[in-house]
């Protein structure tokens, strides 16, 4: 009786470890599975912070590129009001005289 009650035993005791070994490698692979998402996440999100990063300097390089415009028309602004003055005197002494 001793043997088939301690052969009874290994097999529940393997069965159990068997067991026990499935489950913590379902859980295992659950894990990695999660935090491979999470890289995958992550280095969408480095991809997304360079190309903002390389909009971010095209905005800074085009506000440049707009006060320096701004400035060459107040420039041209303040030529071309001077010249249309120039022209409206001038014609305004030509139909006096």
């Amino acid at each position: 009786m001793f043997p088939a009650v301690k052969r009874k035993f290994t097999s529940a005791l393997l069965t159990s470890l068997l067991t026990l070994t499935l489950l913590l490698t379902c859980y295992l692979a659950q894990q990695v599975a999660h935090l491979y998402q999470q890289y995958q996440k992550a280095t969408r999100l480095e991809g997304y912070l360079g190309e903002l990063q390389g909009v971010l300097q095209g905005a800074a390089r085009l506000g440049q590129g707009v006060q320096a415009v701004g400035e060459q028309y107040s420039l041209v602004s303040g030529v071309v009001t001077d010249t249309l003055g120039i022209n409206l005197s001038h014609d305004t002494q030509d139909k006096e005289g």
